[in-house]
């Protein structure tokens, strides 16, 4: 009987062990993860992300009107970008031929108006509104240039979708590399710098000038970007670089030359004292070097040691911000080192041509291309500080492909990391702004179908948010460190004392079965 106990208290012993113990350690050890639609995932390229867009044509003669349309369409008709519908429209009853009054009949963000002009200057004459003039029987090839260059921006969009896909890309992309990378808010910081300020005095109000140049702008960005603005004042502030003296005719009778080569390596000195540490946002840092009269004026000058011609000096840095060189007055400059001056002298920066240049930079960073000559082609210039409406159009169709086509690198990258690495944690939240990422990814193809450009940009912009906060999510890196044979290792030496005596006691119990040990003990 005692026999029949022992192996029986083995028997239970072992299914404790085995059918409770094993799967309640091997479910308190597993990685956590919450079921993901990898099967959407990789289903993502397949969405369609042609921006589609309606042009319309109108003319005082119709004939004329469908023939543009249907050349047009020809000419667009392989983009792997735009999906455009050209529609011939007649002109407005109550227009009079003058040009102020079209932006009344103009439609939403994306959509274009061409208009056949019986009096015009140049063949093309493109406006600030949406609002494209052309001259009577134009070829259709230069409306195509000037729609596709300046108005989709086409190739740099196919350009950046290759650089953000292929590295080896990137460097083709200049537009890309100087444009800041999507965020989901900025700080644009307005800095004066004045590396001896017990030899120069400043008079200027920095606060002023952004609410009356950056404000405004900025203001009508936020539809597209966030921005935070800021100012500050930073003294003796030494730049890294030895100026050539140049011999001139000036009072001063000399000046001082700043190679192009010299300019990126700037930065650095300056990037030490403008405190980007103090926020967690990207910072477009915008600066006014001010020297003092001793080592000023300093101009810069291109790689063949010819002078740069502009009202001011100033350079950009890509994805940085630009920095404008304020040369105090010559004539200032020669009373005070000649010593017919006793006071500091005082510089007034000129606001207007200051924050003129830093908008023309601001304008570039953010995405804002120049337009590249095309002849007989003329532009609206710009009557106040705002873009212009079909400007806005075009950075919003290039962040929403920027935007979409970031969140879904980001997604693939990470469903490829779970595949290879085991033990990443993928908790509830991380779960939900994968699911969210998705899901606004697929809705952006749907605004992008059907031309809703606002909503597209809208919901491309939670995708990438989304993505982005799924990736960087600590709590991926809980168990990133605690690798399957590490685990093993420290639960091996628990287990494996306790598995030896329970290996041994199932060869018995084999035994103690096999011979039917309960008849055996009632025969002894």
């Amino acid at each position: 009987m005692s026999e029949s106990y022992r192996m029986y208290a083995s028997i239970s012993f072992v299914a404790v062990l085995i059918i409770v113990g094993m799967p309640l350690w091997w479910k308190t050890t597993e990685v956590y993860r919450v079921s993901l639609p990898f099967t959407r995932i990789y289903n993502l390229d397949s969405i369609n992300t042609k921006i589609h867009s309606v042009i319309k044509i109108a003319s005082a003669n119709a004939d004329n009107a469908v023939q543009l349309k249907y050349e047009l369409a020809k000419q667009f008709e392989n983009s792997d970008i735009f999906d455009l519908d050209f529609v011939t429209t007649p002109l407005p009853k109550i227009f009079d031929g003058s040009m102020d009054m079209i932006t009344n009949f103009e439609d939403g963000p994306g959509s274009l108006m061409l208009i056949e002009w019986p009096i015009l200057d140049t063949d093309v004459f493109v406006t600030s509104s949406r609002t494209i003039f052309y001259r009577e029987n134009i070829f259709a090839a230069k409306l195509k240039k000037v729609i596709r260059e300046w108005i989709l921006v086409e190739n740099s969009i196919k350009t950046t979708i290759a650089a953000m896909s292929t590295p080896a890309a990137a460097r083709h992309d200049a537009a890309g590399q100087r444009r800041i990378p999507p965020s989901s808010m900025f700080d644009i910081s307005l800095s004066i710098a004045s590396p001896k300020p017990d030899q120069i005095k400043i008079e200027w109000n920095p606060k002023e000038a952004i609410e009356r140049y950056f404000q405004p702008f900025v203001s009508h960005l936020s539809t597209v970007h966030n921005f935070t603005l800021k100012s500050q004042w930073l003294y003796y502030v030494q730049l890294d670089f030895n100026p050539k003296q140049v011999l001139d005719n000036t009072i001063l009778k000399r000046h001082y030359a700043l190679s192009e080569d010299v300019l990126p390596h700037l930065i650095t000195p300056l990037e030490k004292k403008l405190g980007s540490h103090t926020s967690n946002s990207p910072c477009l840092n915008f600066v006014l070097y001010v020297p003092p009269c001793e080592s000023a004026p300093i101009h810069i000058y291109s790689k063949k040691g010819v002078k740069v011609n502009g009202t001011l000096d100033a350079f950009l840095s890509p994805r940085w911000g630009g920095v404008v060189i304020g040369n105090p007055s010559a004539e200032v400059c020669s009373e005070y080192l000649n010593g017919d001056q006793q006071e500091i002298p005082v510089y007034r920066p000129p606001t207007k041509q200051i924050m003129g240049y830093f908008l023309s930079q601001l304008r570039l960073l953010i995405g804002i291309q120049s337009q590249n000559p095309i002849s007989d082609v003329e532009i609206q210039a710009l009557e106040t500080i705002l873009p212009r409406k079909w400007e806005m159009d075009s950075l919003m169709r290039m962040r929403t492909i920027e935007q979409v086509t970031s969140a879904k690198l980001t997604l693939r990258s990470l469903s490829q990391l779970l595949g290879e690495i085991s033990n990443i944690v993928i908790n509830d939240d991380v779960g939900a702004s994968i699911y969210n990422a998705v899901e606004s990814i697929e809705v952006t193809g749907e605004y992008l179908k059907t031309g809703n450009l606002l909503k597209a940009l809208e919901s491309s912009r939670s995708a990438f948010l989304s993505a982005e906060a799924a990736f960087t999510d600590p709590s991926l890196l809980a168990l990133l460190y605690f690798p399957d044979d590490q685990k093993y290792a420290v639960y091996i030496p628990l287990f494996l004392p306790v598995m030896i005596p329970v290996i041994i006691s199932l060869k018995n119990i084999w035994y103690w079965l096999r011979n039917d040990g309960s008849s055996k003990e009632k025969t002894d």
